[in-house]
């Protein structure tokens, strides 16, 4: 099909990205940081939520704020280590300091206790103080299941959503787009 080549992809996704230009340019603007406010980008894999969060946590450095990127599972590995050698308030403490804190890949890898917990902690003292970036491949309706306590998911989702952006990214997956290009020129060779 004409529409399937990877140049009519490629399209799609300016297009889509066109689409969402103001509101990109607006969080490069880096308000939302001033002003202690969340930003969640969802979207299927390979759409480029890390990207685009590399590229707004460049803008934020350069606009002199502090920013910690780290993979939400690893940031909850770290603090679960933290129970174990008593060092829990020090390494919270990392993930309170910065102005922009982005957790990437939320809800990839199943929550073990005490996750839900740790996770409830970072997003509870950083409420009001500090801004979360969290990109996940799942749709915000879906992440209350991912802490096993409802209680504890309803607090937590309530004070990340509370004043939050939100940038829901569509299509297929550019690395997918890649592969598939890379098979069409084995298969002509």
């Amino acid at each position: 099909m004409e529409n399937d080549k990877p140049e009519n992809l490629a399209l799609e996704r300016i297009k889509q990205l066109q689409e969402k230009r103001q509101q990109i340019l607006a969080l490069a603007a880096c308000d939302y940081i001033r002003e202690k406010r969340n930003l969640l980008i969802c979207g299927p894999t390979g759409v480029g939520k890390t990207h685009l969060a590399e590229a707004l946590a460049q803008e934020a450095c350069r606009q002199d704020f502090q920013v910690l990127f780290v993979n939400a599972y690893k940031m909850l590995q770290h603090l679960h280590g933290g129970r174990a050698d008593g060092s829990l308030e020090r390494r919270l403490k990392t993930y309170l300091r910065p102005d922009l804190l982005i957790l990437d890949d939320f809800g990839l890898k199943p929550l073990q206790a005490p996750a839900p917990t740790d996770l409830y902690d970072v997003i509870n003292e950083r409420y009001e103080r500090g801004s979360i970036l969290l990109t996940s491949n799942r749709p915000p309706a879906e992440c209350p299941g991912l802490f096993g306590d409802p209680l504890l998911a309803s607090a937590g989702i309530d004070r990340l959503c509370h004043r939050a952006e939100i940038v829901i990214l569509r299509g297929d997956s550019f690395r997918a787009q890649g592969r598939q290009r890379l098979a069409e020129e084995v298969a002509l060779e």
